[in-house]
């Protein structure tokens, strides 16, 4: 569990023709192999088809059909797990025919409940549409749309398109023409339309650039539009009567056997699975020569499950493959908790084989960042709240709504994430002394201690924008070494004048700014100094000085404790070195400034573009941490305006008074601001720690072949 994808090596295995199947489901199901495909590797003819394998690929066509006609009717859901292994493929061919045979009976009745279906939705269109036509002189329904000078149309529109279509029909007729829409939905529009017939041509062309579906009236409606319609409602009932009788038939008959049909599907899906593997390695005298990538720390297990299966399967382990690293494939192997975040990984990009895997790093760095920008007691037990609701679904539960059904996939995905984010906001929250937005003299007011201090305070705008650019400096300096770490295998003289003299120049430079400000005459002129955190180390007694001020007994523990250890007087001391009168930080400045200059200049101008790009970029990278600081000020007064305006001026303020602000502000506030601390959170990670550390995920991602079983059970 390493900052880098796992080490990989080849495994070559070599199994009789006759055990490959047994082999590739005891790997599927307990180790992580991804079988290398020969046929796309070394351009080999893939194995043919035997008699047995073809009709097992048969077999599963048929049931993956009527498997999709039971979920897409929605029938009966029940089942239990079953083992359907078989030694030999022809038995296991066998017992899916004896299977398909008991229930080709069901599987007539399930395709004609399809139809059912399908002519019950045209039934209920028919009904629907007709209403458009209750006004209109209509000898029979069938024959609308049909006369000699007027040609009509009735059919589905989506409908952000009906006003434009409204317009485009005033445009072409001028103004001689019949639109009625009938609203279904939100998403369609039924509507008729009606013009001369001289339009007819333009017509048609206009609609189906619009995406027009025209209705077709079943046959057996017919007669003017009342009647028809009368006829319509009475079908439909028939319909549904019929539709749910021969439903709940299928339900009941299929009650014994539908465990095993998805059983038998799932296991033909494996089968088929493992054929196409065994398809695509050697087969030579009768034996399959099988090549895998395979993470080095599964190698013990693989030998020691061959070991138990049969001693005849030969096993060689080629354990640093003389490959090109883009060949390798990246296997990203994390703790539970960092695991949550590897999606993010992946949005960007896969870690290359010898590049760094920064997820446990984003597991660290996004839940602070966001923390700071969101920090609210109040608001974090929110996103808490969300994360807890997310990591309480399962895919079974989702919503039948499929926009809904959409948004608790993230929501469940995201859960884990979501949680941790709320915890540190809350952490934030109470240290900064902000509770739904109100924060500063305003909780003070209200006897609402503040741990630390508050940005909303005199001086604690400074410390918020100090803090967030330290933050920055710890986050670039640590992706420098990294970069560091990283080029030293492979190339020493550019790690040393590329990353190392950057880090060097960085830290002297942050040194300078911190210790005598951002004015360069102080850099030049002034040896000594102390490198601290000004107004954090200030901001203790700041806060009690206010907390006295407000009658409150309660004293900030973590403003107690700095004052306690004497903060003010920490620091670490700016000298100047002997012989030199410049300061360290100078130094540190000018020489691996001078070093690096000159070794790009090797390079040409090329190289003197890329040192200055270099240097820009470091620091603007430093100084884009500061949206730390302004989401942090953007979240507490986006609350505080709602709570002042609901609140008005009261003399004496009472949480009472500002609770209708806190309320409403919350359900606008909350969604907008966690959406965005997100986003600038993960902004932090990709644009500036990933570009200094010069992660480009560029990798392919580890594909293991694994069995996963819903309705099975391995034997």
């Amino acid at each position: 569990m390493g900052l880098k994808p796992e080490r990989m090596s080849i495994a070559k295995i070599t199994v009789d023709h006759t055990a490959g199947r047994s082999f590739l489901s005891k790997v599927g199901a307990r180790l992580d192999l991804e079988l290398i495909d020969l046929v796309k590797t070394i351009n080999i003819e893939p194995n043919p088809l035997s008699k047995e394998e073809s009709k097992t690929i048969s077999l599963l066509e048929n049931f993956s059909a009527l498997t999709d006609l039971i979920n897409e009717l929605s029938l009966t859901k029940k089942h239990k797990k079953v083992n359907l292994e078989q030694d030999k493929l022809e038995e296991f061919n066998l017992d899916a025919e004896k299977l398909h045979d008991r229930i080709g009976h069901v599987i007539s009745e399930v395709e004609n409940l399809k139809a059912q279906e399908l002519n019950l939705k045209e039934v209920r269109t028919a009904v629907q549409s007709l209403d458009a036509l209750q006004d209109l002189d209509i000898h029979d329904v069938q024959d609308f749309g049909t006369g000699t000078h007027f040609y009509a149309v009735l059919g589905f529109l989506k409908g952000i398109h009906s006003f434009r279509l409204e317009m485009a029909l005033d445009q072409l007729t001028g103004g001689e023409f019949i639109y009625k829409p009938i609203r279904p939905d939100k998403t369609k529009t039924i509507c008729l339309i009606g013009v001369m017939k001289r339009f007819s041509g333009p017509l048609d062309r206009l609609l189906s650039g619009l995406g027009f579906e025209p209705i077709t009236i079943p046959p057996k409606i017919v007669g003017p539009p009342k009647e028809a319609k009368a006829k319509a409602n009475s079908l439909l009932e028939h319909l549904e009567l019929d539709y749910t009788n021969l439903k709940e038939k299928i339900n009941t008959e299929l009650a014994s056997e539908i465990s095993n049909i998805h059983s038998m599907t799932e296991q033909l899906e494996l089968e088929a699975t493992r054929i196409s593997l065994l398809q695509r390695s050697q087969l030579k005298n009768g034996k399959y020569i099988i090549w895998a990538w395979i993470p080095k720390r599964q190698i013990k297990s693989l030998k020691k499950m061959i070991g138990k299966t049969d001693a005849g399967i030969k096993l060689n382990i080629i354990e640093k493959p003389k490959l090109e690293s883009s060949e390798f494939p990246s296997s990203i192997h994390n703790n539970p908790y960092s695991r949550n975040y590897e999606d993010l990984i992946h949005g960007f990009g896969t870690p290359g084989y010898n590049e760094w895997d920064p997820t446990k790093i984003l597991s660290i760095f996004i839940p602070i960042f966001f923390g700071i920008m969101f920090g609210d007691v109040i608001d974090g037990f929110v996103v808490f709240l969300i994360g807890a609701y997310g990591l309480s679904l399962k895919p079974s539960k989702y919503s039948k709504n499929s926009m809904l059904a959409e948004l608790q996939t993230y929501f469940d995905k995201g859960g884990p994430v979501l949680v941790t984010m709320g915890i540190t906001a809350m952490i934030f929250g109470f240290l900064f002394g902000s509770y739904r937005g109100l924060g500063g003299h305003h909780a003070l007011e209200v006897g609402f201690p503040i741990l630390w201090f508050s940005p909303e305070i005199a001086g604690g705008q400074f410390a918020l924008l100090e803090l967030s650019l330290f933050i920055g400096f710890l986050v670039i300096a640590f992706a420098l070494i990294l970069q560091f770490l990283g080029h030293w295998g492979h190339n020493k003289s550019e790690a040393v004048f590329l990353p190392g003299m950057f880090l060097l120049f960085y830290i002297g430079l942050i040194f300078l700014v911190f210790t005598f400000g951002p004015n360069p005459t102080l850099w030049l002129t002034v040896t000594e100094g102390k490198f601290d955190l000004k107004a954090l180390q200030t901001i203790a007694q700041y806060q009690q000085d206010h907390m006295h001020h407000y009658h409150i007994d309660f004293v900030s523990p973590v403003g107690e404790l700095l004052h306690g250890l004497q903060v003010e007087n920490w620091g670490i001391p700016v000298f100047a070195i002997p012989g030199l009168n410049m300061s360290y930080p100078l130094a540190l400045v000018i020489f691996p400034l001078i070093l690096s200059t000159i070794y790009h200049f090797r390079h040409g101008m090329d190289g003197i573009g890329e040192l200055l790009d270099y240097m820009i970029t470091m620091i603007s990278n430093t100084i884009s941490f500061a949206r730390i600081f302004a989401y942090n000020i953007v979240h507490g007064s986006l609350s505080l305006v709602f709570i002042q305006v609901l609140a008005g001026t009261p003399a004496h303020p009472t949480l009472f008074d500002f609770l209708p602000g806190m309320i409403v502000g919350g359900f606008i506030v909350i969604p907008l601001e966690l959406l965005v601390s997100f986003l600038q959170s993960l902004r932090l990670c990709w644009v500036e720690f990933f570009g200094k550390l010069g992660f480009q995920g560029t990798g392919r991602k580890f594909n293991p072949f694994k069995e996963n079983r819903r309705f099975t059970s391995p034997t």
